[in-house]
């Protein structure tokens, strides 16, 4: 009779234990975070965002895997969920740098500008010498129509790293933003000289180039960047608009592909059936709308082009 009784303990304290670990909230966290780093590996990114969060419910302050759902989100296209998980990551981890550049330059994109100023400004009084924070802040001064102290803080941040592309990027913006045109494009042919492969100095320059009404210098800009990045999704927009606003829709049609295959998004496809129906082949739009038709979220726009 002794021994289903030992079994039976056994078991009671094998229970405990099992229970005791699966209660342990620190090591829960962590192995939802590595499960989630597995997924991320494997490309399984709807499954990481699972483990991710799973991590964050447990501990809202988990700044590595907030900034990790983040970056998934990011990597799925779902920007309107990866921009708040990156300024919560950042409130999380004060101290993590890369986080904090991060947060504010989703901040600028959010049009937040004054919180962006507000995060560079502690950044800079961590560090007045941080030239990626001078830049932002910057950046987020420029936007609250500062454009004087701006350019003195881009002027600051070239003094500590005279070869920074990006700071001669941000004065072209600034720069035309105010009217100074040449002064504008100078900076730019500066930021491009030190940064021959950045895809962001040589958009910006196609920008310039598009306001001042230089559209063959804008083709040329637009395709050295898809020369060497194809799959550039700004670029093929810009390249495809560049084409329609020029009386050339047949050369539209390529790049306006493009930007359906990169995007996958139904407004990409509803532009290209736009322009199917401009060119009079309502075939190829009927065939891009029908599958939309049958989407309840895209149904009814698709239902209204097909009508039309």
């Amino acid at each position: 009779m002794r021994k289903p009784r030992n079994r039976g303990c056994r078991m009671l304290v094998l229970a405990a234990l099992l229970a005791s670990s699966c209660s342990n909230p620190e090591k829960e966290k962590v192995q939802h975070l590595q499960r989630g780093d597995q997924y991320a590996a494997e490309k399984r990114d709807e499954f990481a965002v699972v483990e991710y969060a799973s991590a964050v419910q447990i501990d809202p302050k988990f700044g590595e895997a907030r900034f990790k759902l983040a970056q998934t989100y990011e990597r799925m296209g779902n920007l309107r969920a990866a921009y708040p998980e990156y300024i919560r990551a950042a409130d999380a981890s004060p101290a993590d740098r890369e986080l904090q550049l991060k947060a504010t330059q989703v901040l600028l994109l959010v049009r937040r500008f004054e919180d962006a100023k507000a995060r560079a400004a502690a950044m800079l009084a961590k560090d007045p010498k941080d030239v990626e924070a001078l830049l932002l802040h910057a950046n987020a001064i420029a936007s609250l129509r500062d454009t004087a102290g701006a350019i003195a803080q881009i002027e600051d941040a070239l003094r500590l790293s005279p070869d920074n592309s990006t700071a001669f990027l941000n004065l072209g913006t600034i720069r035309r933003q105010i009217g100074d045109a040449k002064e504008a494009e100078a900076a730019y042919r500066k930021a491009i000289a030190l940064a021959p492969s950045s895809v962001d100095a040589k958009l910006g320059f196609a920008s310039f180039l598009w306001a001042a009404g230089r559209a063959a210098e804008v083709e040329a800009t637009i395709k050295d960047i898809l020369g060497k990045e194809p799959q550039n999704l700004l670029a093929n927009r810009l390249l495809a608009v560049l084409y329609l606003a020029t009386g050339r829709p047949k050369e539209a049609e390529q790049p306006l592909k493009a930007v359906v295959e990169i995007s996958k998004e139904p407004a990409a496809h509803f532009q290209l059936a736009d322009y199917y129906v401009s060119v009079g082949r309502a075939k190829e739009a009927t065939d891009l709308l029908t599958p939309l038709a049958a989407d309840p979220k895209t149904f009814a726009e698709a239902e209204s082009r097909l009508a039309i």
